[in-house]
């Protein structure tokens, strides 16, 4: 029937009982088999270890040991200060709040993972649907060797690698290459080293090259190319020349019939300094853009930008100046040493140094005996 103690009750033996309600302490020092249910109102302290069947906590179970549960287990809190050892499933329908360490050895399927702290994956992690990083992810942070990142395609086949290396140990000098079969840029991409092409490249808008080409497989920017027409279209042009300055007495410059008389005895030493008998000056268009000279006579020729002849333009009077001397001329006459000599005047002139015939017929006449003549040689 109906048994009320208002003290403790011991039990060393085995005791069957259709309901007990104890209002004091109940203390089983041996084994407890409830074939029913057991309903605690207030708190259950378990000091050893305790099987069930079945386990339902309307309020706080606090276990000091272990807590083997063979069947489904519910409970609304759970406060362990130990360890759970769970064999079978465990199916959590609600939240699960751990402020400590969670470490699994075997597989664990997780739904949905808040992970506040760091998530420290020591072996391989495969995730089935997406991963959204909101802040930095690094990758081989401990500086290994290989692929780093691998992206597969639709087939399942490797795409997208990420492999680095290091190709001088002794200087810890690395490379790290990335691979990617096709590569769409929706914006913009910069590259601050060279980059190399090996097929087609087709370009829909317009190519930008600041710097001018110097070889023939440069790619060539539209200044280079107005430049070069404009110089093809306004080429230098000289009109004409003009002996300016002698070497000889008193500034004297001397003609014969209209050619410019070359004499071998009292050459001058010019600035440039090589022997000289007059200063030519050069008149024309664009003399800018000249970069060189040279006088021609029965095939051969004589470069006028060495350092005896001085080619030079003067920016200020807008005029092109050189050294003539004897000895040029005669041997641009196959060492002729008297006697009249006609020679032409080529210039080169643009970035590719093209040489254009000037028009202009220098005439000079050598005298190989005769010294220059003194001022009263022209007095009557």
């Amino acid at each position: 029937g109906h048994t009320e103690l208002d003290g403790g009750l011991n039990v060393d033996g085995a005791t069957t009982m259709d309901a007990v309600t104890a209002d004091g302490l109940a203390t089983i020092n041996g084994n407890a088999d409830i074939n029913g249910n057991a309903d605690v109102s207030g708190t259950l302290n378990v000091d050893g270890a305790t099987t069930m069947a079945a386990l339902t906590a309307d309020g706080a179970a606090d276990l000091q040991a272990g807590l083997n549960v063979d069947g489904a287990t519910t409970m609304d809190a759970t406060t362990m200060a130990g360890n759970l050892t769970q064999t079978g499933d465990h199916l959590l329908t609600g939240n699960s709040d751990i402020s400590g360490d969670i470490d699994v050895d075997g597989t664990s399927n997780l739904d949905n993972t808040d992970i506040d702290g760091t998530l420290n994956v020591q072996d391989d992690a495969t995730f089935q649907a997406d991963v959204n990083v909101q802040d930095n992810l690094a990758l081989n942070t401990d500086g290994g060797a290989g692929t780093v990142l691998t992206i597969n395609d639709a087939a399942g086949n490797s795409a997208v690698t990420v492999t680095t290396s290091i190709t001088n140990v002794v200087t810890n000098e690395t490379s790290t290459t990335m691979v990617v079969p096709s590569l769409v840029v929706q914006e913009s991409a910069n590259y601050t080293g060279d980059m190399q092409i090996g097929g087609s490249l087709s370009v829909t808008d317009n190519v930008t090259a600041a710097t001018a080409p110097t070889v023939g497989s440069h790619l060539t920017n539209k200044d280079y190319v107005d430049a070069q027409i404009t110089t093809a279209i306004t080429a230098p042009e000289l009109f004409s020349y003009d002996a300016v300055a002698s070497a000889h007495a008193s500034d004297a410059i001397y003609y014969v019939n209209g050619d410019l008389l070359l004499y071998f005895m009292d050459m001058g030493v010019s600035p440039a300094g090589g022997n000289y008998n007059y200063t030519i000056e050069l008149n024309g268009s664009n003399l800018d853009e000249i970069t060189g000279g040279t006088l021609r006579a029965r095939g051969l020729s004589q470069d006028l930008t060495d350092a005896a002849h001085g080619w030079a333009y003067d920016a200020n009077d807008n005029v092109i100046r050189f050294y003539i001397n004897y000895n040029a001329v005669s041997a641009l006459a196959g060492a002729q040493t008297d006697g009249y000599v006609s020679c032409s005047l080529t210039f080169s002139y643009g970035d590719a140094g093209a040489e254009k015939n000037s028009g202009l017929a220098l005439r000079f006449y050598l005298d190989s005996t005769n010294p220059a003549p003194a001022a009263a040689t022209f007095t009557e």
